[in-house]
């Protein structure tokens, strides 16, 4: 059985004449991020992890919540944003509609307005964006999904943007390579304002059944693709192995009746031979 991190509650008054309280739940081990909307220690959050650990889910909630504190803009952002569809739009929207919190809300398509505070979202690609992103008025929170896509370029760009209030980045990835511009910017040159959680499929407390079975499937193929996956390991096997999907990591014993000899094998693959050795 799968011990699960429980659910943590948020509870937002917010500005109205019956004072309304709403309450938002996220995965327990995204506990400080939250507690980071009050203390304002760290202007950096990074969520590192791999599929399943509803990483996306609880930025959309983070997101809303930060658009009850002041009046800034809210740049939702990726490298390669081809459309609406693309970005968190879809998320964020989903959430205030299943809080039931969209009389708070003026949603068109692209745009997203705090009507309690006039903090909106907007949403962009950074690849065909990044020098009209720098002139954004306000602009305080920076939101990136599937950071790990992101260049180093479009990061010295953003980075230093947001000037607005109490500025907060955050980063949301599943680690690739371990040369990528994401990894190099913010965990091996993290600093004490960046606030580093790794969250994967065991953390959610909704880990649905049907992701479950997709997790069980594989593990039964290329273990390093599974790590990576699922696991927000360091891709280690890439799809031009050719016995990348076929491989098994197991332990095992030398037993008598195994015999001998012991064949190894360096498998040929095209113009290369197939060698084997007898030890």
């Amino acid at each position: 059985m799968v011990q699960r991190y429980s659910r943590q509650y948020l509870i937002l008054i917010l500005l109205s004449q019956k004072m309304n309280q709403v309450s938002f739940d996220y995965p327990n081990k995204l506990h400080p991020s939250f507690v980071n909307l009050q203390t304002n220690q760290y202007d950096t959050i990074i969520w590192k992890g791999g599929r399943g650990g509803a990483k996306s889910e609880a930025l959309a909630c983070i997101a809303i919540t930060e658009s009850f504190i002041d009046d800034g803009v809210i740049l939702c952002c990726r490298e390669i944003q081809k459309s609406i569809a693309d970005s968190l739009y879809s998320a964020i929207v989903n959430f205030i509609s299943d809080n039931k919190i969209d009389h708070l809300f003026k949603i068109t398509l692209g745009e997203i307005v705090n009507l309690q505070t006039n903090s909106r979202f907007i949403f962009a690609g950074l690849k065909s964006n990044i020098t009209s992103i720098k002139s954004i008025d306000k602009l305080r929170v920076i939101l990136t999904d599937e950071a790990e896509n992101i260049t180093q370029q479009s990061w010295d760009y953003l980075r230093p943007t947001p000037r607005y209030g109490h500025t907060r980045t955050y980063v949301v990835f599943n680690p690739r390579f371990e040369t990528d511009p994401t990894w190099q910017e913010f965990v091996i040159r993290a600093d004490k304002n960046t606030l580093l959680t790794e969250i994967n499929w065991r953390d959610n407390p909704w880990f649905p059944e049907s992701l479950e079975r997709q997790r069980q499937r594989s593990l039964l193929g290329d273990a390093g693709r599974y790590n990576w996956i699922w696991e927000g390991k360091f891709l280690q096997i890439s799809d031009a192995s050719i016995l990348a999907k076929k491989l098994k990591v197991q332990d095992f014993e030398i037993r008598a009746e195994m015999g001998t000899p012991y064949i190894g094998i360096d498998w040929g693959f095209s113009v290369d031979p197939t060698a084997a050795i007898e030890c």
